[in-house]
């Protein structure tokens, strides 16, 4: 895993449950994936929605700690699953 590449993806994943969460509240912002995030929010919860942000966020922490990439995204999958 190149870490470049996986910070881009972590960031449009983010996007995306960011997007998600905003469609989920009816609030009034702009969204970067809205066909995507309309679905999702309809869904999940919105607590399943924040958890999910949580575990992306934390990936992008883990990775800017040197933690392996292979180790943080496999966290971060892992937690993904749940729900």
């Amino acid at each position: 895993m190149h870490w470049p590449t996986t910070h881009s993806a972590l960031v449009d994943l983010a996007g995306f449950y960011r997007d998600s969460l905003v469609s989920a509240w009816d609030a009034p912002v702009a969204l970067t994936h809205p066909d995507a995030a309309t679905t999702a929010a309809a869904q999940w919860t919105p607590e399943s929605l924040l958890r999910r942000l949580h575990a992306v966020l934390v990936c992008r922490e883990a990775l800017e700690l040197n933690v392996k990439p292979r180790i943080a995204v496999e966290a971060m999958t892992s937690a993904l699953q749940r729900d």
